[in-house]
């Protein structure tokens, strides 16, 4: 614990190997207090450094993003925001409630995030809320980059009618979200 503040800056290390040996010895501490270390140590870092950051807190494993996720709602808010970002980051099932939660709030870079992770993720719970974000004028691009990435037919309903509503990016965007999915049906759709 007491090597925290020198191990912790070595999850943004240029060298990937570095940064495998610094979360295998991060792996040896519990949860709550690499969480703590982390957000302590990266809320006012940005770029690249943050970027590798956090994807060495992939190496840690599923039984730490708990511990992330139950900070994003931090009263300090530069440690919420980077919590989020782990959230946004990680693919994992346990981020689904989060992603859907951040679907509706006013950070339109964490909206955008959110929604590419549950695309992505694919977890039933996150498909209904990403259809309901084609609404959204802000978001809408979003949401059917998402549903493409997905990839379910049963989304082609729903793309079709925000398709006839929609703006030319929207439709530009729904035609890529149309390449993407598998079915019979788009041909007869387009």
């Amino acid at each position: 614990i007491r090597w925290n503040e020198d191990l912790i800056p070595l999850l943004s290390d240029a060298n990937p190997r570095v940064r495998q040996l610094a979360s295998r010895i991060l792996r040896t501490q519990e949860p709550q207090r690499v969480a703590e270390a982390f957000l302590h140590s990266y809320q006012n870092v940005y770029g690249p450094m943050r970027d590798r950051a956090l994807e060495g807190l992939r190496e840690l494993g599923p039984q730490y993003i708990p511990a992330f996720l139950q900070r994003d709602t931090d009263p300090d808010h530069q440690v919420s925001a980077l919590a989020s970002a782990v959230a946004v980051t990680i693919r994992s099932p346990e981020v689904v409630p989060h992603c859907i939660q951040y679907l509706g709030g006013d950070d339109w870079w964490l909206r955008d995030r959110a929604a590419h992770a549950l695309g992505e993720l694919r977890d039933e719970r996150g498909f209904e809320p990403l259809v309901a974000m084609l609404q959204d004028p802000e978001s809408n691009l979003s949401a059917a980059a998402a549903l493409g990435t997905w990839g379910s037919a049963k989304a082609l309903p729903a793309l079709l009618e925000a398709y006839k509503k929609g703006t030319k990016d929207l439709r530009l965007e729904i035609l890529d979200a149309f390449a993407k999915i598998p079915d019979r049906a788009v041909a007869g759709l387009l």
